[in-house]
């Protein structure tokens, strides 16, 4: 046993001397509003760690310009980082020059020098106490400079027993107009911050050339005119000017950098940060990367392929040829592992393959394209996988079904190849939820639950009889489905069950119209069977939704009747309103068999005096997709009756329009004629402060552009021999139906890859034209405050499997098993839009995904089509990813036989390293058999050894031949263990069996201070990982707030500055309906919400402020989400977060509980318990 080396030790020891700071040093951390509304009490956060008590002072600074414009600012809101703009005395100088001196020869003295010595050196050095970190650069009197005392008093800190850490709120009396300066002192540290007192509210919204900034009073929304503004970029005011009548300033010619907003309006000031985010020379610069797959394992190739395309106001144009880029294969470290340099083709394309390294470890990297100065990201993942080696379907006879119909779901399960899955099981669950009613969410109960058996076919049937009334239902049938080794794959299918023997359909051209404006809906009347019918006469009811405030719900009343048949399945309805306001459309008839059947819509009328009840802004279309040409109206609907005003922009590439609505009220529509401005982007936003709130809200335009390539895929066969060559052809139209001479990719990849791959692929014609974001950037002094850090006075097994094919004679031994058949990544078709490609298959039994991306200059499109390899007569092994020397395991070969009975001769032959147990030497097989014959290795040494497998038939024969890794016993045998140092003893029990070894262990020792050590490890990898997406960068703020932190650490000091530099990444990806997706540009889901909101709250609750907007919109999602497609684990998860956030869970119920708790899994227990009270969380631990 070898310890690390007493060397480290003693010099960790010293280490931790000469920081002269244990991990539990005394911390204050201050954070306040930047900005307090004249008479609003001020509520000011303190962090504190190991300090009684802080003697707290306010002042209030005289000359506020000179007070921020005198200091150098690291980051505006941090006050901890401003250094006033003064030389140094001399003493100031003479200490930082010790200093200097001192750290030059620190990491001599840590290791060569006694206690004794070192001591000398710091009294001869004239050094008290603990090192500095960093040198003197300003003292306490620099912050209270040009300021005036107001209140000086002490603050008692309390902690809990359990804790040395502690947050507290301060709330100080309201202030009159100015600039204020607080300050905390002690356990020999002073943090600060400064504050406002004012009317001002800034929004700002920024493109790639101006900057809009709009001043208004933040409670009464009144538009501010002739505010002073000013802009800082490196502490220096760089522009200035004052708002119009409209209460705007704008700068045009702006600089690459981070910017700073000072606004004053007499006494009053207000501060913004403004960032850059699209600031960028090569903005207009596109690349969209794509790989064969998604999935690959150590060892193998990884292709990909990059299109180059550089944007325009309305379109895309291709680079000329011969443009240089780098790829680079890295992982989120920047650590390289392959890199390529390339040149693009006449098509603005570039493609090459990376070989990953054996060694590489299983995780997610980036394939990074740099072009012309800026850098292009795709993710693949690396995983020892393995394959699933059965697909499942679960399907019904149709989609709609009547009300106490007999449905019949069908399972089949089959092997990639086509065999049938046997033996087999499965477990299901029927779920139904009632269609979408206009005021009622989406509740799913249980309606069945059982398992099952596959026949020999691999087949099953699962029959019920839905019941429904008064709604017609969906109805989900979730199944999963299992192996012999119980690996298992999960599919579902889902159906709509109606009221009765049929269905009314309700559709219409428009979602609003204006007053006494014609509308016209389309009534459709469908069977079970989706075959139109006629029904007779329908009654029509219109009612007018009036919203009640003391109940706090609708209120309807009926404003006019009518009736009409419906004749061939269809009928034409148009009426016109002639009030204004939120109406609702509802259809009803009766079935043969007297049940009744309903149709229901809603629709708004606009017109004067039209009021919609709103917790925030709301923005409706009246259309599902705008073509050029046409116009898009917009229904803005404010929160109040009243007058509302607000700032609305038309925006995307870049702000297009620009417009303050100063005396507008209620809701109000705007017409946007649609042009090809438009096409890569347009939304439609307003924003403003009103009654002490902050809202913005906007919408996207969306707008067919009519640039899909239309791809068709066809194959000569559906299903191959191995080895046989086949045909793919691929015909390529545009939108407007003609030909397409275009260059266009191929892959044919197994189809286990996508099944088992979590990784999102994007289509191409969305990436151009559909994922689309708005590049103008908004943000708003709402979310700014100002803070201030204490500162010292000065893995999966792969399967191997055996499917193929053969005949009476020797039958061809299959070795070739790739997971990408074929990579072609430049193809070209001919003047009709046509290709044709040759292949030959491999010697895998499989499912085979085509995939074909197409591009022209500014068009994209895809398709995927499948064909099969397979075999009547099949044989398969299974193996594991390694054995251990001396391991046995008890395995299995399947034979599968499509032809008449046959006897079949069986023969395996292996390496030396590996010995194959007794098996029958000779069977016998009937038609459509799955024949399973168990097999026994044993791994007898280390090495990599063949495994060779016959079966040879009367009729066909099958033979395959895998390797198998054999590891050395023991060589991966892992132990960790902790213990704790006491009296300066410690004990560490490991278990040691010599004849598991070839070689003596190792066996590395850590020492930490205490458990705060080990932690502050793990969170300081947290600090320095390149944090991005949602999950990131929530997991990195919530771990950074779980302790407190010592400020001996170099990356600790500028914790709090990444922090509110996160909770501003959140915002900023925050969705428009109030959830979180991984990034900006996908759907919102449960899971990155609650964890956002989760951050936000922490972060919250540790003294930063967090904007209530943000984490109300967070709140309304997971509260209006459906739960249909959610994992349990999922809503249980949004239970907790809601109830963080202050919610009352009134679903978790007893009852609720004990239907689910059998079939709940650890994640679901986990979160529930942490909801759950009294009994129903006795019922759950």
């Amino acid at each position: 046993m070898k310890l690390l080396s007493w060397i480290s030790l003693v010099f960790f020891i010293i280490l931790v001397f000469l920081s002269g700071n244990s991990f539990a040093s005394p911390y204050i951390s201050l954070s306040v509003p930047a900005h307090i509304y004249p008479g609003d009490s001020i509520e000011a956060r303190v962090n504190v760690s190991e300090i009684k008590n802080l003697q707290m002072s306010l002042y209030r600074i005289d000359d506020p310009e000179n007070y921020i414009l005198e200091s150098n600012k690291e980051y505006f809101f941090s006050v901890d980082t401003w250094r006033p703009k003064r030389p140094l005395n001399e003493q100031e100088k003479w200490q930082n020059l010790k200093f200097s001196f001192f750290q030059s020869l620190r990491g001599i003295a840590s290791k060569v020098l006694s206690p004794n010595l070192k001591q000398s050196l710091k009294d001869i050095l004239g050094i008290e106490g603990p090192i500095p970190a960093r040198p003197i650069e300003i003292t306490s009197d620099d912050y209270h400079r040009d300021s005036s005392l107001l209140k000086n008093w002490l603050q008692e800190i309390r902690y809990s027993k359990e804790s040395t850490y502690t947050y507290q709120a301060i709330t100080l009396n309201p202030l009159q107009e100015g600039v204020y300066l607080l300050t905390a002192t002690g356990g020999g540290k002073e943090a600060r911050v400064i504050f406002s007192v004012t009317r001002l509210s800034l929004i700002s919204k920024v493109d790639q050339s101006q900057l809009v900034v709009f001043v208004q009073d933040r409670k009464s929304g009144q538009i501010l005119e002739n505010v002073r503004i000013r802009l800082l970029e490196d502490n220096q005011v760089v522009n200035e000017g004052v708002t119009n009548s409209d209460g705007l300033w704008l700068k045009t010619d702006l600089n690459q950098k981070e910017m700073t907003i000072i606004a004053q309006l007499d006494k009053e000031y207000a501060f913004m940060n403004v960032y850059p985010y699209y600031f960028d020379d090569h903005s207009k610069l596109d690349v969209f990367i794509y790989t064969d797959r998604p999935l690959y394992k150590p060892g193998q190739r990884v292709y990909f392929k990059s299109l180059l395309r550089e944007k325009l106001a309305t379109s895309y144009i291709m680079p000329p040829s011969g443009e240089k880029v780098k790829a680079v294969l890295s992982d989120y470290r920047d650590n390289t592992y392959a890199s390529a340099e390339l040149v693009s083709d006449q098509h603005g394309n570039v493609s090459s393959w990376f070989d990953l390294p054996m060694s590489l470890e299983e995780g997610e990297y980036l394939i990074k394209l740099s072009w012309k100065n800026r850098d292009f990201y795709r993710m693949v993942s690396i995983e020892n996988y393995e394959k699933p080696s059965f697909e499942t379907e679960v399907k019904t006879e149709k989609k709609i079904y009547a009300n106490r119909e007999h449905v019949t779901v069908e399972i089949q399960a089959n092997y990639y190849s086509g065999q049938p899955l046997t033996p087999g099981t499965f477990r299901y669950q029927i779920l139904r939820y009632p269609m979408y009613d206009w005021r009622y969410g989406l509740q799913s109960e249980m309606v069945e639950e059982n398992t099952g058996t596959l026949d020999e076919n691999g087949e099953a049937e699962i029959t019920f009889i839905p019941e429904v009334e008064g709604n017609a239902y969906w109805y989900d049938v979730q199944v999963g489905v299992f192996d012999a080794a119980y690996r298992g794959v999960q599919k579902n299918a889902q159906i709509k069950v109606l009221m009765g023997d049929f269905a009314l359909v309700l559709k219409s051209d428009r979602y609003f119209v204006g007053v006494n404006h014609d509308l016209h809906y389309t009534v459709e009347a469908f069977d079970a069977e989706e075959q139109k019918v006629d029904v007779g006469k329908v009654y029509a009811t219109i009612y007018l939704l009036t919203w009640d405030k003391e109940k706090e719900n609708w209120a309807e009343s009926s404003v006019k009747l009518f009736s009409f048949e419906i004749i061939n399945g269809k009928a034409d309805i148009h009426f016109a309103m002639e009030k204004p306001g939120y109406y609702r459309l509802e259809c009803q008839t009766r079935d043969g068999k007297g049940n009744t059947i309903t149709a229901l819509d809603t629709f708004y009328v606009t017109g004067p005096e039209f009021y919609l009840p709103a917790t925030g802004v709301e923005l409706h279309l009246d259309k599902k997709e705008y073509k050029v040409g046409e116009t898009a109206n917009i229904l803005v609907v404010p929160p109040v009756a009243e007058e509302f005003p607000h700032l609305f922009t038309i925006e995307g590439e870049k702000i297009h329009q620009i417009e303050v609505k100063s005396t507008v009220k209620g809701p109000y529509q705007v017409s946007l004629p649609v042009t090809q401005d438009y096409i890569l982007g347009c939304y439609v936003t307003l924003s403003t402060f009103y009654n002490g709130n902050y809202y913005s809200e906007s919408i996207q335009i969306p707008i067919n552009p009519e640039k899909n390539l239309q791809v068709k895929i066809s194959t000569d066969k559906e299903v191959y021999l191995p080895q046989e060559k086949g045909k793919l052809k691929v015909m390529i139209v545009g939108s407007d139906s003609l030909p397409r001479q275009c260059d266009f990719s191929i892959a044919i990849v197994d189809q286990a890859i996508f099944d088992m791959s979590w990784l999102w692929w994007e289509k191409i014609f969305d990436h151009y034209y559909q994922n689309v974001y708005n590049k103008v950037y908004t943000q708003s002094s709402w979310y700014e405050y100002f803070y201030g850090q204490g500162e010292t006075v000065q893995n999966v097994h792969p399967q191997f499997k055996g499917d193929g094919r053969g005949g009476a004679e020797e039958p061809t031994v299959r070795k070739y098993f790739p997971d990408t058949l074929l990579w072609m990544p430049h193809l070209e078709t001919n003047q009709q839009g046509e290709a044709e490609i040759e292949f030959t298959c491999p010697d895998n039994l499989a499912s085979w995904r085509v995939e074909v991306k197409a591009n022209t200059v500014d068009e994209f499109g895809e398709s995927v089509i499948n064909f099969k390899t397979s075999s009547p007569f099949a044989f398969r092994v299974e193996l594991p990813q390694f054995l251990s020397q001396g391991d046995t395991i008890q395995t299995q070969m399947t034979l599968w036989n499509e032809y008449r009975q046959q006897k079949v001769q069986l023969e395996a032959q292996t390496g030396s390293e590996l010995k194959i147990g007794t098996y029958p030497r000779e069977v016998v097989i009937d038609t459509n058999q799955n024949l399973v014959i168990p097999l026994q290795f044993q791994a007898l040494q280390a090495g990599l050894p063949f495994v060779r497998m016959y079966a040879r038939g009367e009729v066909a024969g099958d033979a395959i031949e895998v390797t198998q890794n054999i590891k050395p016993r023991g060589i991966e045998i892992d132990q960790l263990s902790t213990a704790f140092v006491s009296n300066s003893q410690g004990r560490l029990d490991f278990a040691y069996q010599p004849e598991m070894f070839n070689h003596p262990p190792q066996v590395e020792c850590i020492l930490y201070r205490n458990l705060n050590g080990v932690f502050y490890q793990i969170m300081e990898d947290m600090y320095y990982y390149p944090y991005g997406c949602t999950e990131q960068t929530s997991s990195r703020i919530i771990s950074l707030l779980s302790l407190p932190l010592p400020d001996n650490l170099e990356w600790t000091k500028t914790v709090p500055r990444e922090i509110q530099e996160g909770i501003y990444q959140l915002y900023s990806l925050q969705h428009y309906d109030g959830g979180w997706g991984w990034w900006n540009l996908d759907d919102s889901n449960v899971f990155n919400t609650s964890h956002a909101l989760l951050s936000l709250i922490q972060a919250r609750e540790k003294g930063y402020l967090v904007s209530d907007n943000s984490i109300l919109q967070a709140k309304s999602y997971l509260m209006n989400v459906s739960n249909n497609d959610l994992a349990p684990w999922e809503k249980a998860m949004s239970y907790y977060a809601l109830k963080q956030a202050g919610e009352k869970i009134t679903d978790l119920t007893s009852f609720e509980i004990d239907k689910r708790l059998q079939a709940m899994d650890v994640k679901e227990l986990a979160w529930l318990g942490l909801v759950a009270q009294g009994d129903t969380q006795q019922r759950l631990l």
